[in-house]
C-alpha cells in the first residue's frame, strides 16, 4: 500500500477520561444498554469552554478511544457469537479494530462544571473522551422516542402504509393512533397515510390532549381517540378508516348494513359493531357519542363519515377494519348478482 502524502498531522488528544463503575471488559454492556449503569465525562479544563451550551436532556454523540482493544483484528464474529461467520470487522460493531473509536449516543443527565454526568455509556472506567458533538435532528424520531420505541413507531407507520395499500385509508383522510399509559401515538392532520414518515406523527397527552412530543397539528379527530382509550382501557390502538364498501353500503343501507349477510363471519363481526349518529367530524359530539359505544363495541360506524376500531395492537385494530371492508364487498357483490 502507497503512503498518500497528507497535510497537517493526525495526532488526537483526549479532551477528558469517562469515570464508569465499569472496570472489566467482561463486565461492559453491548450497544448502551438501557438499564447500564450512568457514567461521568470528567473533561480536562483547557477544554472546559467547549462545553458551553450543552444542557441537561440534550443527546450527544460521544467519541472514545477504545485503549484496551485490539488494533490488528480485520474479522470478527458479531457479538462474539461462535455460531455466526467471521466476517469484515468494518461490517460489525467491534471494539477490535484498527483504529478503535468508539460512537455512542447518550442523554446528558446533568452538567457541573467541567464534569457531564451521561446515560448509556458502556466503556471501561478511564476510556479516552476523544470529542463530544450535539446529536442533529433531520426528523422528531427521536422525540418520539421519548415515549416510544423505534419499533413501536415503524409498526404505527408500517400499518399505515399496508392500510393505504389496501384502500382502508385514501389520501389524507383517516387516522392512526397507539397508547402508552398517558402517552398517544398520533397521526398528524394532513399527512398522506399511505406515505406515512416520523414527521407525520406527534405524541400527545391522554389527559389534556397537548403535543408533547413532534410538530405540526395531531388530528383533528384526536378527541375522539382519547375518548376511546379513557372509556376502553383494553385498547392499545385505535384506527379510524374509511373503507369505501363500507361506506357505500350504509349510504345504501343505513343501519342495515351486514344485516343481509349469513356468513359466520359476518355474525361474529356484527357482534362488535354499531353505530353513531352522523355528527360532523373533529367534534366534540362525535368524540363523545365513539368513546361511549367503545364501553362494549369494538368497531364503531359513525353514520356519513367512517368506520372507527380499536384492539390491543393496530394490527387488530386494522384487522377488523379490513375484515368489515371484506364484507361488505361481499355483500355487494351478491346484491350485484341477485339483481
Amino acid at each position: 500500500m502507497n503512503d498518500r502524502e497528507t497535510d497537517g498531522d493526525f495526532t488526537l488528544q483526549p479532551i477528558g477520561y469517562v469515570e464508569s463503575p465499569y472496570l472489566d471488559l467482561k463486565d461492559c454492556p453491548r450497544q448502551g444498554a438501557c438499564n447500564s449503569a450512568p457514567a461521568r465525562i470528567r473533561i480536562d479544563s483547557r477544554f472546559s469552554e467547549g462545553l458551553e451550551n450543552l444542557k441537561p436532556d440534550q443527546e450527544i454523540i460521544i467519541i472514545t478511544l477504545l485503549h484496551k482493544a485490539s488494533r490488528d483484528t480485520l474479522k470478527c464474529r458479531p457479538g462474539n457469537d461462535p455460531d455466526k461467520p467471521l466476517q469484515g470487522v468494518f461490517s460489525t460493531r467491534s471494539p477490535d479494530r484498527p483504529n478503535p473509536l468508539g460512537l455512542h449516543q447518550a442523554r446528558i443527565i446533568s452538567r457541573k462544571r467541567d464534569l457531564l454526568s451521561v446515560h448509556p455509556l458502556e466503556v471501561l472506567d478511564g476510556t479516552p473522551v476523544i470529542d463530544i458533538k450535539p446529536v442533529l435532528k433531520p426528523t422528531d424520531r427521536h422525540e418520539l422516542n421519548k415515549h416510544f420505541s423505534t419499533e413501536e413507531v415503524n409498526d404505527l407507520i408500517n400499518s399505515s402504509r399496508h392500510a393505504g395499500a389496501k384502500g382502508l385509508l385514501n389520501g389524507l383522510n383517516g387516522n392512526l393512533s397507539a397508547r402508552k399509559g398517558q402517552a398517544v401515538l398520533i397521526t398528524r392532520s394532513g399527512s398522506a397515510k399511505g406515505l406515512l414518515t416520523t414527521n407525520d406523527l406527534c405524541v400527545i397527552n391522554l389527559d389534556s390532549g397537548k403535543i408533547i412530543s413532534g410538530k405540526g397539528r395531531p388530528s383533528s379527530e384526536s378527541d375522539m381517540h382519547r375518548e376511546i382509550y379513557k372509556n376502553q382501557p383494553e385498547a392499545r390502538a385505535v384506527a379510524h378508516t374509511h373503507p369505501i364498501s363500507m361506506l357505500t353500503l350504509d349510504g345504501i343501507n343505513g343501519d342495515s348494513m351486514l344485516e343481509s349477510l349469513n356468513l359466520f363471519e359476518a355474525g361474529v363481526i356484527k357482534s362488535q359493531l354499531c353505530s353513531v349518529p352522523d355528527h360532523a367530524p373533529g367534534t366534540e359530539e362525535l368524540a363523545k357519542a365513539v368513546g361511549l359505544k367503545a364501553r362494549k363495541n369494538k368497531c364503531i360506524l359513525m353514520k356519513n363519515h367512517g368506520l372507527t376500531c380499536w384492539g390491543a395492537s393496530m394490527s387488530e385494530a386494522l384487522g377488523l377494519s379490513d375484515e368489515i371492508e371484506a364484507l361488505a364487498r361481499i355483500n355487494i357483490n351478491i346484491a350485484m348478482l341477485k339483481s
